[in-house]
C-alpha cells in the first residue's frame, strides 16, 4: 500500500475521486436492502449485495483489503438499479460509492475475472455517440423490416452464439426514422416556464415517439419545449463504468449545448436522469449544481 494513501486515511484508494467515508460508515448492516438488490435474490452471495459491496469497499478505504480483479468481480456484478438507495433507512448514497470504486479500479486497470471488458468497451464507444449509432440503428431496422431477423429465428441461426441470440431476444421494435420532437414547440394555454428536453443518444433512435409524446405533454402543460441541437451524451454510461474524466468532458459539453435561461430540463429516460442529477456532484462547481437542480424525470 502507498505510504501516502494510508497517511491520507485512504487505505486502498487515492485522493482523486475516493468514496466518501461517511458514505461507507452510513451502512448499519440492517438487510432492508437484500430482498430490493436483483443480483443478491438470483446469486445469493452476500458480497454480491448491497450490504456485501458496501463491506468490501469500506475494507478497501480502512486498509483491511486491497484493489483486487475479485473485489473487482463483485463490484462488476452490480447493476448500478439503486433500488438499495429507495430502501436503506440510513440514506447510504450507494450510486455515487459504487461509481468512485469503479473509477478507481478503471484508473488502475483492476479487472474482474469473467466480466466481459470487450463488450463493455464497444458499448461505450458505440452508445454513446448518436453520430454511430444512427447508421447502426438504420441496419438494425432494415434487419427488422425485411424479415431477415424473423428467418434468423426459424431457423436458429444464433442458436451457438449464446450473447448474439441474448441480444437479438432483446432488440425492440425498431420504428420508422420519422424524426424527433421540434426544435421548438411552443406552449399552449398559459405559459409556465421554458424546458429542455433531452432526447438521450438511444432513446431518439429506439423510441423517439417516446419524445415526441413528452413534447406534447410538456407544451399542454404550458412550457416551450426546446430541444437542445447538438445535444450529444450526457456521460451517463461512462459515469456509470467508472470512466469519470469521459463522463466530465461529456458533462460539460452538454451543459454548453442547453441554453442557460431554461427553468428545466427533462430527460425520459432514467439512467441519463440519474446522472444529470449528480452532475454536481461529479463536476464540483456551482453551475454544475444549477444545471443539477433544473432537471427533471
Amino acid at each position: 500500500m502507498s505510504p501516502d494513501r494510508d497517511a491520507a486515511g485512504l487505505g486502498a484508494f487515492d485522493v482523486e475521486d475516493a468514496p466518501s467515508m461517511d458514505g461507507l460508515r452510513a451502512c448499519v448492516h440492517c438487510g432492508i436492502c437484500l430482498p430490493q438488490c436483483p443480483t443478491y435474490r438470483v446469486l445469493g452471495e452476500e458480497m454480491d449485495s448491497p450490504r456485501g459491496r458496501v463491506y468490501l469497499m469500506r475494507a478497501a478505504a480502512e486498509g483491511r483489503a486491497e484493489l483486487t480483479p475479485a473485489l473487482a468481480r463483485h463490484l462488476d456484478l452490480c447493476l448500478g438499479c439503486r433500488a438499495c438507495e429507495t430502501a436503506c433507512p440510513s440514506g447510504v448514497p450507494f450510486g455515487r460509492l459504487l461509481e468512485a470504486t469503479r473509477g478507481q479500479l478503471e484508473r488502475r486497470d483492476v479487472r474482474g475475472p469473467g466480466t466481459d471488458h470487450a463488450t463493455l468497451g464497444l458499448a461505450l464507444q458505440l452508445f454513446a455517440f448518436p453520430t454511430r449509432l444512427a447508421p447502426f440503428a438504420h441496419l438494425l431496422r432494415l434487419y427488422q423490416s425485411s424479415g431477415l431477423q424473423g428467418v434468423v429465428r426459424s431457423l436458429g441461426l444464433l442458436s451457438p452464439f449464446e450473447k448474439l441470440r441474448t441480444m437479438d431476444a432483446l432488440l425492440p421494435r425498431l420504428p420508422a426514422a420519422n424524426g424527433g420532437p421540434p426544435e421548438l414547440l411552443p406552449a399552449r394555454g398559459k405559459r409556465r416556464g421554458r424546458a429542455g428536453l433531452l432526447i438521450g443518444c438511444v432513446q431518439r433512435f429506439f423510441y423517439p415517439e417516446v419524445n415526441r409524446d413528452t413534447a406534447r405533454l410538456l407544451s399542454a402543460a404550458g412550457y416551450d419545449v426546446l430541444v437542445p441541437r447538438g445535444q450529444q451524451c450526457c456521460g451517463a454510461l461512462h459515469l456509470h463504468a467508472g470512466r469519470l474524466a469521459e463522463f466530465r468532458r461529456m458533462a460539460r459539453r452538454l451543459m454548453a449545448a442547453c441554453d442557460g435561461e431554461l427553468d428545466v430540463i427533462v430527460s425520459n429516460a432514467a439512467g441519463c436522469g440519474s446522472a444529470l442529477k449528480e452532475y454536481g456532484h461529479w463536476l464540483h462547481d456551482g453551475d454544475a449544481e444549477a444545471f443539477s437542480n433544473k432537471v427533471r424525470d
